[in-house]
Order: C-alpha cells, then structure tokens, then sequence
C-alpha cells in the first residue's frame, strides 16, 4: 500500500529536496545542472501576466543560451508579432535594406511596438521585461556576423487564437449582435484551457448555421492571405534567415480553413489541433536549425497548462492532448519542463475580450492547492526536482488544486475556475516557486490601472 503522507510530512519532503533561490543569476546553478545534455527545455507560467515568472524565464533562457548553447528561443504567442520580435533581435546592416524587413530598422524595443499595432492581449509583449530581454538579445546577436549563427525567436501558435477570435467577434458584431455574444463566452472558455465551468459549455455549439459558418471561414482565410506578411511569400527566393517563416507561412495557408472550421465549431479536438501545430512548429524550428548546421537545442516559453503532461491532469478523462504531452512524446528524456507557481500577489489580465491591461489581485490560495503547501515551507523562492525515486515525489504524488490564469480573468470569476486538478510530480519535471508576485508593468513602466480583486476572497476557500 502506497504510504499516506500528512501535511508536515510534504511540507518536509519539499524542503529537503528543494534548493533555495535569490534573484541572482548565480542562483539557477542548479537549474543548469538539472537541464544537462536536453535540447528541449519547456519553461512554464501559472499565469499569463507575473512580472517574476517573465524575469525568471528570461533569467534562465541568457543562460541556457550563454552556458548550455541553446540556439532559439520558441514561444506559443502568436506567429506574426514574433516574426517581428525575431526580426529585431537579429537585425544588422544587411538585414535593414530589405524590403522585406522593415521592421529591423527600429532603434529600441519600445519604437518596434509605436508604428505598428500588437493583437490582443498585447500587454503580453508590450512589458519592460520583454523589453529588457529582447534587448540583451539583440545585443548578443550583434557578437555574430553570419545570421545563420544568431538566437531566433519564434511563434509556434501559427494562427494566432486571441487575434483569430477576435476578428470572428468583430464580424458577428455587426451581422448577428446575438452570435457575438454566444462567441464571446464561447472563446472566453476556450481561453481558460477548459476548466471546471468551462467543460459543460464545451458540449453547447455556436450554433452558426452552414451557411454564417462557411462564410466566417471564408473571411478569416481571406484576411489571413491579404495580411502582408503572406503577400510577400512569392516574392522571389527567401534571403538567407527566412527560410523557416516562410516554410511556417505555406503550412499556415494550407490549413487554415481546416483550423478556422474547427474553432468555430467549438470542439474539444480544437486544442488538440492547436497543440498538434505548436509541436510540429517547433519540430520545424528544431529542423532548420539542424539545417544551418547548428545544435537543435530550443528553449520554449508556454503557459503552465500547454508545457506541462495533459496526462497528469484531470483533462485525462476528457482524452486530450497537449502540447507539453507532444513534446515528451517526441522527445523523451531530451526534454525538461519545468512549471512555475506563485501563491499570492497581483496580476495583469484583461476583463473582457480585448479590453485594457489592469492589474488584478491573485487571492491567496486554497489549502487543498500544492501552492499552499509550497507557501507553507516558508521559502520565498525555491527550485524543486520532481526525480521519480525523490521523498518530494512519492510525497506530492496524489491529485491536488493547481492555479490557472489566461490572459482573461473577470472581476467577478469563479475561484473555482482559477484551479485544476493535477498531479505535479507528473505533469512538470521540475517547479520554480515564487511566493509573491506582481503585475507585469508597461513599456513606460507604470502599472496598469484598476486595482481591484480577480474574485472574493471566502473563508471557505481556506478550508
């Protein structure tokens, strides 16, 4: 019979297998050592706006780059705002002429984002820690003069979800005000990866009608051709370092009725398209680095929910597969993922699709969670190895709460919306724990405005 473990016995599981960490680089020695010879390395975050989870990730991918010779920096953010990012962080004296580059030009981060508009939720790249990232970045790759040799940075959500949805609900605004709201609720449970309020509404369909179907299809692959960035494909030959968007580009085109068709039908196999494209993304990714001579050694950055196993979750029972998933599946042992959690502070998030940046108060939480027992050790920020023989492991084994928050987050939502079940040994290979966190702050770096709680804070909750 497996062993029950009490309270004070997880609690002392996890301060004897974890390592204590500052917020020094120094410090992800031990993250270092744990990445050994892996050339798939899957950074996470509990949620979508935590200034610390940005800086720690950042902190980890330098070194991975710098000491490990990872090669690119992967993301599951959209395909045409990181082509941009890219651009910049690569951007030389030969690269600035190119009528296909215009955006290398840019001088700073904050000039790449003031002549050209960012899809929602654009406070995800308009940050100082974006900022201060993709300029070391930029400057790293100035010490390369072959562009075959310098960090990419790529977009593995090919279709863009937020923007793709919100051109749908701009459509049916004006055609049917009645369909809009229904996408709105629908694209909103979509976005908080399918928790407990959101699985009876998976079963419910937009109700569209062949007919308003076929022609919102039509009018999402029309924009997505008309786009620039896809009118310039067949623009001659592919100029040294475009191989790999424009081969991204051709496999967008080809199957975006099939994935258009998909989400608005609002099915489960949705994500699972989704996250079979991310794979195969970075498979290309991998690809084209091995193509230019180099290691195919890629640092991912992706929420909690997509890094880590589906398997280890309660989305088990609905047979889904995620990204986190397909990556172990296809890399084995030469993939890590770590999570990255936090217990208490605050949040950036938007109340509604496409609305503003506001900085949300996270309520502490509840002690069926594994971030309440990791607040329990009494360590701010620790490093925890999930090794399969550990005491941590055999400890936190058994199914507990785990946070999850998106870009969207109500004032009013349901606590129990922000929580999964997990297994966490299971689902992460390893966990970065930060207590505290804050709100990303903006490119001028105030805080977003509207402070108020993400949801009430009950008694019961703490039960």
């Amino acid at each position: 019979m497996d062993k029950v473990y009490s309270e004070t016995q997880k609690l002392q599981a996890i301060i004897d297998t974890s390592s204590e960490l500052k917020e020094y680089d120094e410090d992800y020695g031990d993250v270092l050592d744990f990445v050994g010879d892996a050339s798939v390395v899957l950074l996470g975050e509990s949620t979508r706006g935590s200034l610390e989870f940005y800086r720690t990730r950042a902190n980890i991918t330098k070194m991975l780059i710098q000491k490990k010779g990872f090669k690119a920096v992967a993301a599951t953010y959209d395909f045409s705002t990181s082509e941009r990012l890219n651009n910049f962080a690569q951007m030389d004296s030969s690269m600035v002429s190119h009528k296909n580059s215009k955006t290398i030009g840019h001088k700073n981060y904050a000039d790449l984002f003031s002549a050209q508009t960012t899809p929602f939720p654009s406070w995800i790249f308009e940050n100082n820690e974006m900022a201060k990232f993709f300029s070391w970045l930029r400057t790293h790759n100035e010490g390369f003069h072959a562009q075959s040799h310098k960090i990419g940075f790529y977009g593995l959500d090919l279709y863009n979800f937020y923007d793709s949805a919100s051109q749908v609900i701009k459509y049916f605004d004006h055609l049917i005000p009645s369909a809009a709201a229904a996408a709105r609720n629908v694209f909103a449970s979509y976005e908080i990866f399918g928790t407990k309020s959101s699985r009876s509404k998976r079963d419910s369909l937009l109700n569209l009608g062949s007919s308003l179907e076929s022609a919102s299809v039509s009018r999402l692959v029309e924009r997505l051709k008309n786009q620039p960035a896809y009118l310039q494909i067949e623009d001659g030959p592919a100029v040294e370092g475009e191989f790999l968007n424009r081969t991204q580009k051709l496999r967008v085109i080809a199957g975006a009725e099939k994935f258009y068709r998909c989400m608005l039908r609002n099915k489960i196999s949705f994500w699972e398209l989704r996250d079979s494209h991310m794979a195969e993304a970075l498979q290309k990714v991998r690809q084209n680095l091995e193509h230019r001579g180099e290691s195919p050694k890629v640092v991912v950055w992706a929420h909690n929910f997509d890094s880590g196993d589906a398997q280890a979750t309660e989305l088990s029972r609905l047979r889904e597969v995620n990204f986190g998933q397909l990556v172990k599946h296809s890399y084995g042992h030469e993939s890590v993922s770590i999570g990255l959690t936090t217990y208490v502070g605050t949040v950036t998030a938007s109340s509604s699709w496409n609305g503003a940046a506001e900085t949300k108060v996270i309520p502490p939480a509840p002690s069926t969670s594994y971030e309440y027992l990791f607040h329990k050790t009494g360590i701010p920020r620790f490093f925890l190895e999930m090794k399969h023989d550990s005491e941590a492991t055999h400890a936190l084994r058994d199914p507990q709460n785990e946070m999850v928050i998106g870009a969207l987050l109500a004032p009013r939502a349901m606590r129990a919306n922000q929580f999964f079940s997990a297994s966490i040994p299971f689902q992460f290979d390893a966990i970065v724990h930060i207590d505290r966190t804050r709100g990303l702050e903006n490119l001028e770096g105030a805080a977003a405005e509207n402070l108020f709680p993400a949801s009430p804070i009950h008694d019961e909750a703490r039960t």
